[in-house]
């Protein structure tokens, strides 16, 4: 199983024996007595394999049929039949989030073509000449710290494409300036991974906060700081008692 598994990861992402001994850093004679059974790898090797692939162990040794723990399928050259797979593993919610993400480029596409067409040298697309998606705006942020309302708080008509997110806000006033500015709308997705430099929406009590994720070059801890530098620096450690709300999602 684990073979015939290894040698049609392989074959998906389009390797020779060749190529793929140069990916995981060993000799072709090595990658092929793991194909055809003579040898087998180290568990190093098993762990940098899972790495590379993206699938479990479980998996390449036969013990699960599921790729990974998403149960995701190896990528072909069918990307329909692909990404249809994907779909059919989102839960409703997502779903409609995959749709309208979709739509949302079919937009972009249709405005970039438009530009090309009548005149190359127009990047800069006037907001009156775009067509508009009404937005829920769940609450306004303000250099205080604001709070999350449970209904629409306003809702306006916002140029498409439309970034897929779960929430939005409008900044009120200057204060985030230059990252946000005043009635900039600020899209939010929810139960997102934040890596270095994301920008995100961290609740305290019962407030919400606009911050910026940053590393500690020395130590490497991981640090949240606020984005109203004219109030101070506002900074968040592992240790401080905080919950973060979401992602915010930038075009």
């Amino acid at each position: 199983m684990f073979t015939d598994r290894l040698t049609k990861l392989r074959q998906a992402r389009g390797w020779t024996k060749k190529e793929f001994s140069a990916q995981i850093g060993k000799t072709q004679q090595t990658v092929g007595k793991w194909e055809n059974g003579t040898n087998a790898p180290t568990f190093k090797d098993l762990v940098k394999l899972v790495e590379l692939f993206g699938v479990t162990s479980d998996y390449l040794l036969g013990l699960s049929d599921a790729p990974s723990k998403y149960a995701y399928p190896p990528f072909n050259d069918d990307k329909e039949e692909y990404v249809g797979e994907m779909f059919k593993q989102l839960d409703e919610g997502n779903q409609d989030a995959t749709v309208d993400f979709i739509e949302n480029r079919l937009d972009n596409q249709h405005i970039s073509k438009e530009i090309r067409e009548k005149d190359h040298r127009k990047q800069i697309v006037g907001q009156d000449n775009r067509p508009t998606k009404r937005v829920s705006i769940y609450a306004g942020v303000n250099s205080q710290g604001f709070e999350l309302s449970e209904v629409p708080v306003d809702c306006l008509d916002y140029p498409v494409p439309i970034p897929v997110h779960d929430i939005a806000f409008k900044v009120v006033g200057d204060f985030l300036q230059p990252s946000f500015f005043d009635d900039e709308v600020m899209f939010v997705m929810k139960d997102s991974i934040l890596r270095t430099g994301d920008i995100c929406i961290v609740q305290q009590k019962s407030k919400y906060h606009v911050m910026k994720v940053s590393q500690d070059k020395e130590n490497s801890d991981i640090h949240l700081n606020s984005l109203n530098y004219d109030k101070g620096l506002n900074t968040f450690s592992e240790k401080d008692d905080f919950t973060i709300f979401g992602k915010v999602v930038l075009m």
